[in-house]
């Protein structure tokens, strides 16, 4: 009798558990893998200049006009945070003011044409870049590396320059010393006011540094899973 209604109550407990899920049919087509990976297109890429993929599919968007306003605004509002860090002439220092709003205004241009046509979210719920958002990453990718270069190269002696009262234009005295191409103005007041600060000035006609010096085009692509 024991025996009876211990079977019983093992037959009723297994009823009430819940069922495993049936395994998928060996041959159902494999589901994407959507996981972030390290790798992935980021804000936090974004401003560190890391190489990454664009690996984010964005859901289908009905509100195209807003989609496209909502994608620039969010764009421009990683202006101030993004320039304030290329714009630091070493690390931990304080950022070149000036570069700073040269920065942010090259930036939010580039930021404009990141409507991404109000078709998909420039940026999904687990922060990252869409897939067809590789133009505009570029474009604020590419105004951040700038900056980053010009801070490095040319921040003291643009900054001497304009507290010694010299007569040059500030964003072209940036790109110009930057690239090694001072002109007859940011020349006379490296030579004379800026020796310190600036170094030698190059010698009138000289090569700049980027068609001097060729540089490597990053490519990035889209990784399989993420189709």
């Amino acid at each position: 009798m024991l025996a009876a209604t211990t079977v019983l109550f093992a037959a009723h407990v297994l009823a009430q558990a819940p069922q495993a899920a049936a395994p998928p049919p060996l041959n159902a087509p494999p589901k994407p893998d959507r996981t972030p990976t390290a790798w992935a297109c980021t804000v936090d890429s974004l401003m560190s200049g890391k190489d990454c993929l664009f690996e984010a599919s964005s859901d289908e968007v009905t509100d195209h006009a807003a989609q496209r306003a909502q994608n620039v605004k969010f764009a421009r509002e990683l202006a101030k945070a993004s320039c304030a860090k290329a714009a630091r002439p070493a690390p931990g220092s304080t950022p070149d003011k000036a570069l700073l709003d040269l920065c942010e205004k090259d930036f939010n241009a580039a930021a404009d044409s990141c409507t991404l046509d109000g078709k998909a979210v420039l940026v999904d719920g687990q922060g990252r870049f869409s897939a067809t958002a590789q133009g505009c990453y570029r474009g604020l990718a590419d105004v951040l590396q700038k900056t980053a270069l010009m801070s490095s190269l040319a921040s003291g002696c643009c900054r001497c320059m304009a507290s010694r009262g010299c007569k040059v234009n500030a964003a072209a005295c940036y790109a110009n010393v930057s690239r090694g191409t001072p002109g007859a103005a940011e020349r006379a007041c490296m030579s004379n006011a800026c020796s310190d600060e600036c170094g030698e000035a190059p010698a009138a006609g000289g090569k700049p540094v980027e068609a001097a010096v060729p540089t490597r085009k990053i490519e990035r692509s889209l990784p399989a899973h993420a189709l």
